[in-house]
């Protein structure tokens, strides 16, 4: 399945104040968001996703929106929620594209220019939560790719006891200082890619022993790589594709907008391709 969601009636946006920054590696940042609206998230949203909402400047302060104008919205997975503390976090990807132009920064770095230089104190209206799909239950045989931007919702698959016994995880981070300290059962092999090395999840995946028995993946990364891991996954004997997650949270030297047109265009090619091999 690809970027399947289960409904909810659309929530309207929270304020949000932010409360704490820490900065979890060189290229990470969470943000911990508090304030009244906290009350109206529901429990065990932590996974789910909101919609940061900006101005074509990137600022927060939508009073700054000409009339009639619409937010920039960027999505983020929840990292974190507590209820009891009333705040929420949010895990933010600083730098993670290579060769980019100003021009590209200027279309893709809102929410990342924003996550760098924002203060305690500051507001930002959010949208949801939504429910993101995936795996809903543990799998034995299963292999789970990431890059930064998805670690979030990985971690959440780990805490919710979704990954369990001979799973494989290959996880992206842009350098050495981004690995972190993940608690995970035992049998769980990590691979680490650093994009500094100039390797892609992709590449790695060519290098990768495949499951003998029949496995799922769970893949959530650029828009490129997921393509590419996809059709190396599809390729294997013992794929389940049914079962599986293929989402990409982001594409290199687009804006969001840019991105959910290539994933529409995705969607529809690979609809395409079912239905000829129906």
């Amino acid at each position: 399945m690809n970027d399947t969601k289960q409904q909810r009636s659309k929530p309207s946006p929270k304020r949000l104040t932010v409360l704490e920054l820490i900065d979890i590696s060189p290229n990470l940042r969470r943000v911990v968001l508090g304030g009244d609206d906290i009350a109206k998230f529901p429990e065990g949203c932590a996974g789910d996703y909101v919609k940061l909402m900006f101005t074509a400047e990137g600022s927060s302060d939508l009073s700054q929106l000409p009339a009639g104008a619409k937010p920039a919205m960027r999505t983020y997975t929840i990292s974190e929620f507590d209820s009891k503390q009333q705040h929420l976090s949010i895990d933010m990807v600083l730098h993670h594209q290579r060769n980019m132009t100003s021009d590209m920064k200027s279309e893709t770095g809102l929410a990342a220019h924003w996550a760098a230089n924002v203060a305690v104190g500051s507001e930002i209206m959010v949208g949801g939560p939504g429910q993101s799909a995936g795996i809903d239950k543990q799998v034995a045989q299963g292999v789970f790719v990431a890059d930064m931007t998805a670690l979030p919702a990985l971690k959440q698959l780990v805490a919710k006891g979704h990954i369990t016994e001979q799973a494989q995880l290959l996880i992206e981070v842009n350098s050495e200082q981004d690995k972190q300290a993940l608690e995970l059962p035992e049998g769980i092999s990590v691979q680490w890619v650093l994009r500094e090395s100039e390797t892609s999840l992709s590449d790695a995946l060519f290098k990768l022993v495949w499951p003998e028995q029949e496995f799922v993946v769970w893949c959530a990364c650029e828009f490129g790589n997921m393509r590419r891991i996809r059709a190396l996954a599809a390729a294997q004997a013992g794929f389940q594709q049914r079962a599986s997650y293929f989402s990409s949270y982001w594409k290199i030297g687009v804006s969001e907008e840019g991105h959910k047109l290539a994933k529409r265009q995705d969607a529809e090619q690979q609809s395409q391709q079912a239905g000829k091999t129906a």
